[in-house]
């Protein structure tokens, strides 16, 4: 059985996107159709089968102003468009998850989670930001600017944890093919 997010309880949500990365947001998704539609009264609609994200345009951003998710197949609406632009637009998010496979639902009966500020330890969004951040070809450099110094060290730690990673690897694999020799 393919797992997949039955519902979601939206329990709190705040997030400001700039128009023209909701207007991206298709060609950034990838494998997931997506419909963008406007509609009247300044509302933006993004949805996918019974998903479904309402925004209300505002200058030249669109707050989120409803959230609908449900039958999401794999949980590809929560982990590829909504977890990932609250993450990388810096908001706040707390829904629960109810996955129909059962090892997923963390808190007994329902997966919680939480970001806040565009942080959480949600399995697959929690590294997501850092990610995004060593990307320059994403628009994550507003959000850059706005880190704090102790995100800014957190930053380079995991940086430099990543290089010593690799390095790793690297030396690993080196090994390895010596001992085949």
């Amino acid at each position: 059985m393919a797992p997949r997010i039955e519902s979601a309880e939206v329990i709190s949500f705040h997030l400001e996107v700039p128009l023209n990365a909701l207007e991206r947001l298709p060609d950034e998704v990838g494998a997931l159709v997506l419909k963008v539609e406007s509609r009247p009264e300044n509302r933006i609609c993004i949805t996918s089968g019974k998903c479904q994200l309402s925004f209300l345009a505002v200058g030249s951003v669109g707050r989120l102003s409803e959230v609908t998710v449900l039958e999401d197949e794999r949980g590809l609406f929560f982990q590829r468009v909504l977890g990932p632009l609250v993450v990388r637009h810096r908001g706040d998010l707390h829904v629960r998850l109810l996955w129909n496979v059962a090892e997923r639902n963390s808190h007994g009966d329902f997966a919680e989670v939480r970001i806040l500020q565009g942080i959480t330890t949600y399995p697959g969004l929690s590294t997501l930001r850092n990610m995004l951040i060593g990307t320059k070809n994403l628009p994550m450099a507003s959000a850059d600017a706005a880190l704090t110094p102790e995100e800014q060290e957190v930053d380079q730690l995991l940086e430099e944890a990543r290089r010593h990673y690799e390095e790793y690897l690297r030396l690993k694999s080196a090994r390895s093919q010596s001992q085949t020799t």
